[in-house]
């Protein structure tokens, strides 16, 4: 059985749009590029990693810095994403705009199987 991803936003209609006006297709997405900003990606500062089970929810915190930029470096979607994030925010394009764009179309069509999902959806995302 092929494993695919369930994103409960896309089924539903619905994305994230945060005070500052920026649009994500949910809010694992918005987390991941907030924390990207806040640890200043594309360069990573110097925080150490730490020995934490790879797959606690205390990595995720401890280690959040390299987690962040990592899935940034692994996720061609996320590249694109920052690169163009300006025309992801309310402030500059419309809502319709937004939803229309390419990157959303390829987030959308990159769902579609279990191969070429974001990893950000394959491991908060519920799989069928």
């Amino acid at each position: 059985m092929t494993k695919k991803i369930r994103c409960s936003f896309f089924e539903k209609n619905e994305v994230n749009v945060n005070p500052d006006g920026q649009v994500y297709p949910c809010c694992f997405f918005a987390n991941t590029l907030y924390l990207t900003k806040q640890f200043g990606y594309p360069s990573a500062g110097d925080i150490p990693l730490r020995n934490i089970d790879s797959t606690s929810i205390q990595n995720g915190l401890q280690n959040s810095e390299s987690i962040a930029v990592g899935v940034i470096d692994n996720n061609p979607i996320f590249k694109d994403y920052v690169k163009n994030e300006a025309d992801y925010n309310l402030d500059n394009k419309s809502i319709k705009e937004i939803l229309d764009s390419d990157w959303f179309s390829d987030l959308e069509k990159a769902r579609e199987t279990w191969e070429t999902a974001p990893q950000v959806c394959k491991n908060w995302c519920t799989v069928k």
